[in-house]
């Protein structure tokens, strides 16, 4: 009987201790960490003019000290007039060592050819628009309460659109009918944020930064999660299909300890807006601190463990089937001697968008969990126990008899 009480007690030590031995974060958490090392770099120059109203140099120093402190978006802002400018005032968006740009046009690119207070205003609405546009305060609102969010893009074909939201409303519905098996169950699946093919002119940094070519008339989905982290490459309709986006949506909710490839939490995150009152509520929604180094040095030893994927140059990563996904993080640099008051630049109004029906039939193939260390530990004590507990009835039997 003795030996039977400490079976149980043996079990129940082992069955409530599984839990702490599990890993606590899941994909989806991981990607709300920043680990900075993102690689977008905002370079401009501006040269001087005196004689004008306007300080173009001061105004976009200032707007980019407002506006990109704190984001993954660095500041280079030379004296020296760089290779790179073509014009008096020259401004683009840099990702890596690969130099992948996008100009940010100012109008006729000269401060002599407009009025002080309209160039100054042009000026601080390019800048802002690098961390936001309608797109990304859209995805951005419903971030932390939700599974994923797909960002669809449509072409200029009626017919290609219609099958990309087929895919979109289908694999999304899959998704839906998985939230509560996962890991760390959610009670909201995949968001979608729509762009149709009139507003890709406004979503021209979006676009860029997850890979599109912005004179594409395709339509295109690229599916991010936590802090805008890409989830792969863009998805381009015709050629792509409903299990292709599901494969990769079902990576979100899955324990990050598991035999999960690394590179599917490493993808770049977009450029946006991240302020302190969204980090305060990113806490209270995920129950840790994603901006604390102690869960940041936990990440990056989950990520230093490396995965099936194989590492190139650039720091960018590819699985056997040839898709690369970018390097995430951030560096943080002075752009400005003081903070400027921004109270008269107010960051426009974050606007909700409505999501797609879902109305198509259950994913086929469900997402593949994973099973923690700590389960195995517990079923390997367990077992060893119990076949003790065994081998010693056994043998006081024997000796009875």
């Amino acid at each position: 009987m003795r030996i039977v009480s400490t079976l149980v007690l043996v079990v129940l030590l082992v069955g409530t201790g599984t839990p702490a031995l599990a890993c606590k974060y899941c994909v989806r958490d991981v990607a709300f960490v920043d680990l900075g090392d993102s690689g977008y770099t905002l370079q401009l120059f501006a040269a001087e003019a005196p004689s004008l109203d306007i300080q173009p140099r001061r105004t976009l120093r200032d707007a980019c000290a407002a506006y990109l402190t704190d984001t993954v978006v660095t500041v280079e802002l030379p004296t020296e007039k760089p290779a790179w400018a073509t014009d008096s005032i020259s401004v683009r968006l840099v990702r890596g060592d690969d130099a992948l740009t996008l100009p940010l046009y100012f109008g006729a690119q000269s401060a002599q050819s407009d009025d002080a207070s309209a160039w100054s205003d042009r000026a601080w609405d390019r800048i802002e628009s690098v961390i936001t546009s309608p797109a990304r305060r859209r995805a951005l609102a419903v971030a932390l309460d939700v599974h994923s969010v797909v960002f669809l893009l449509e072409g200029n074909d009626p017919e290609t659109n219609a099958r990309a939201h087929r895919i979109v409303t289908e694999s999304k519905t899959a998704i839906d009918k998985t939230l509560s098996t996962l890991p760390k169950p959610m009670e909201n699946g995949p968001h979608v944020v729509t762009v149709s093919f009139a507003e890709r002119s406004a979503e021209r940094v979006l676009m860029w930064s997850l890979g599109i070519e912005v004179t594409d008339a395709d339509a295109v989905i690229a599916p991010v999660m936590g802090r805008l982290r890409r989830l792969g490459d863009p998805l381009v309709v015709p050629g792509a299909a409903r299990d292709d986006l599901v494969e990769r949506l079902a990576l979100v909710g899955l324990d990050c300890e598991c035999g999960l490839d690394r590179k599917w939490m490493q993808g770049a995150m977009v450029p946006h807006d991240w302020t302190t009152d969204t980090e305060a509520a990113a806490v209270a929604a995920l129950g840790f601190d994603p901006g604390n180094p102690l869960v940041k040095a936990e990440i990056s030893r989950i990520l230093a463990r490396g995965g099936d994927g194989e590492r190139h140059g650039d720091g960018d990563q590819s699985d056997s089937t040839g898709r690369s996904v970018a390097d995430v993080g951030y560096r943080e640099v002075t752009v400005g001697e003081s903070q400027p008051d921004v109270a008269s630049r107010p960051k426009a109004a974050t606007a909700p968008t409505a999501e797609i029906a879902s109305t198509a039939t259950p994913f086929a193939h469900p997402p593949r969990s994973s099973v923690s260390l700590g389960l195995w530990i517990a079923v390997a004590v367990l077992g060893s126990v119990v076949l003790i507990g065994v081998v010693t009835i056994f043998s006081r039997n024997g000796r009875g008899s």
